[in-house]
């Protein structure tokens, strides 16, 4: 499907820019770090496809007693980054 709107959006000679969002832990929405890795491959060689972002939502950033989880959705998030 994605590719289908990329040829769409080549008849008016603009790439399709998207955003994938990873999902490190909070689990409402997202790909998950191996599917996103697989989905980012498969983006990387459509034509008319341009990644303009890549984001993670920190389920619990604002409560420092959840540092430690939030620092483990940062290195999932940053392993994706790295990939």
């Amino acid at each position: 499907m994605l590719n289908a709107v990329a040829k769409a959006c080549e008849r008016i000679d603009s790439p399709l820019s998207i955003h994938v969002e990873v999902d490190s832990g909070m689990h409402r929405t997202g790909l998950a770090p191996t599917e996103a890795l697989n989905a980012l491959r498969r983006i990387r060689d459509l034509e008319n496809v341009r990644l303009e972002g890549l984001m993670t939502h920190l389920a619990c950033a604002d409560i420092p007693e959840e540092d430690a989880h939030t620092l483990r959705q940062l290195a999932q998030f940053e392993d994706v980054c790295d990939a």
